[in-house]
């Protein structure tokens, strides 16, 4: 994969503005109970109207539900899969970043 660099973002296979692709992101997720943070590197599609990455996922989608953020949690640490874990929401806490500029472009929290 190519990775082209456009205003401060790296995208998956180049940046094109007419076309959704993928670029980088780091997901800053927080484990509620223990006040534990990590960090794991991921990807969002680009949303071509806004010219920004697309948050939908983690704010109302399959990323915003306790049981995958888990899994993103362990993995983060490298840690295997818990596939016991109840469908919930508020247990994980995310804060997406932009890898280059540091810059956060959705937030749940502000301690992480």
């Amino acid at each position: 994969m190519s990775e082209l660099q456009n205003a401060g973002w790296i995208f998956d296979s180049g940046y094109n503005p007419t076309k959704s692709s993928f670029v980088k992101v780091n997901a800053i997720i927080k484990e509620v109970a223990t006040g534990e943070v990590v960090v794991l590197e991921t990807s969002c599609l680009w949303d071509v109207e806004e010219q920004r990455p697309n948050d939908f996922s983690w704010e109302g989608g399959n990323e915003s539900c306790d049981c995958n953020r888990r899994h993103y949690f362990l993995a983060a640490k490298g840690l295997p899969r818990d596939d016991e874990v109840d469908c919930s929401e508020g247990k994980y806490l995310v804060n997406l970043q932009n890898p280059v500029t540091g810059q956060i472009f959705y937030r749940e929290t502000e301690d992480a």
